[in-house]
């Protein structure tokens, strides 16, 4: 029932329709502060509370959901779920697909967000706000874009010494080491279920970004040296994989930083779509040849079975392909040396309130032809580990949302 691009696309539906927050808490209450800086008005509030229902916040009434049922059936409604816990959004989108609502006007607070961050400026809003709204903002990005730049070093010497304390305490501790977005927190954490050591972590080197902090070389040293160093890596089909390192990029700069610079949610996504054709598979070289010297294109990989080993002095990589993932698990658990161990999917996205987004954007998003065909195309790493007929399958799969150009 939520389909977020059509809020994103049109903010009109904020004014044209009786406007209700699902959800009368600490988030309900910020939402409702937000829309009214702006000029957005508020009809309801619904809670599935009884103990709230009939009393006022600021004079904007809480509804009960059956009133909401009823309001449905003489109103055109637009419900905004108030909250970011997934588990309450799905309880809450159950509860109105059971109830047969008409209105399709039903979005989550990522939606809102988006919408109100690219239409600041818009006619409709109040215009007293805005202006302040963005000086303010372009600050908070300034602060925001030092303290992820920091935050990502922080996390990179945490996971570092977690990896040597891992092989100090545990001889076969494994490093679970990719690019992100290919499915690596399956493998971590199914690790961790079966009591495996293991690092996850992404980059080491950072070779395509070299204002970015890079691990110490003495670091490094010390995990090239261990007596057996066993990698896991994975590959994933490059259209899905950019399509969530856009919503990734999204987590980390923000929506307020995205829209100042790129206009529209959509233009971000396809420029994102844009910019990741040439590099998803450099990861290999640029991290994994660059701190352990181990180039998989030089080592022969079978497409068919989805994977491949590769022994190189004191260094084991097991390269998966995560579309095999699910048949590979016998191939993991010998790699590791546990026979009890079993894979269990960890889908982040699963558990993230954009979710509802990204599955929004998968059936939506138009993507021109020869943008798309960059990422099948004429590449020779993508064909180093999927087969032509793999890759008419996966084409295939997003052929609907391919225009001409």
């Amino acid at each position: 029932m939520i389909n977020e691009l059509k809020l994103i696309e049109n903010i009109g539906l904020l004014f044209e329709s009786q406007v209700v927050l699902f959800g009368a808490g600490r988030e309900g209450k910020k939402t409702y502060s937000n829309m009214k800086r702006l000029g957005i008005p508020i009809a309801y509030f619904c809670d599935s509370d009884d103990k709230k229902w009939g009393t006022f916040i600021e004079k904007i009434e809480i509804i009960s959901p059956r009133k909401l049922v009823n309001l449905d059936k003489v109103e055109v409604i637009t419900i905004i779920i108030a909250t970011h816990f997934v588990k309450h959004i799905e309880e809450i989108a159950a509860f109105l697909a059971e109830q047969n609502f008409r209105t399709d006007n039903i979005f989550t607070l990522v939606a809102l967000d988006i919408t109100i961050s690219q239409s600041l400026l818009d006619e409709k809003t109040n215009k007293n706000y805005p202006d302040s709204f963005i000086g303010i903002n372009s600050k908070i990005n300034e602060v925001r874009k030092l303290c992820e730049t920091f935050k990502h070093y922080q996390m990179l010497c945490q996971r570092l010494l977690s990896c040597l304390e891992g092989y100090q305490n545990d001889p076969n501790h494994v490093l679970v080491f990719q690019s992100g977005k290919t499915g690596s927190s399956t493998i971590s954490h199914s690790l961790a279920v079966a009591d495996i050591s293991n690092t996850h972590i992404h980059d080491l080197a950072v070779f395509n970004n070299p204002t970015a902090f890079r691990a110490p070389d003495h670091v490094l040293d010390a995990l090239r040296t261990q007596k057996s160093v066993k990698i896991i890596t994975l590959v994933r089909e490059p259209f899905s994989t950019a399509l969530s390192r856009v919503f990734q990029a999204v987590e980390n700069l923000g929506i307020r930083s995205i829209i100042s610079q790129y206009g529209t949610f959509m233009n971000f996504c396809l420029y994102g779509l844009e910019v990741n054709t040439p590099m998803l598979f450099d990861w290999f070289d640029n991290e994994l040849k660059a701190v352990f010297d181990v180039d998989v294109f030089a080592h022969p990989f079978d497409r068919e079975s989805g994977y491949s080993i590769i022994k190189q002095d004191n260094i084991e990589v097991l390269v998966l392909k995560l579309e095999k993932l699910n048949s590979l698990e016998t191939v993991i658990r010998e790699f590791v040396g546990a026979s009890h161990f079993k894979l269990i999917n960890a889908n982040e996205m699963e558990n993230r309130s954009a979710k509802f987004l990204y599955n929004s954007i998968k059936e939506r998003i138009k993507i021109p032809r020869k943008l798309f065909n960059d990422y099948y195309i004429g590449n020779a790493k993508i064909d180093h580990f999927y087969s032509e007929d793999e890759k008419e399958v996966l084409k295939k799969k997003w052929e609907s949302n391919i225009v001409s150009d």
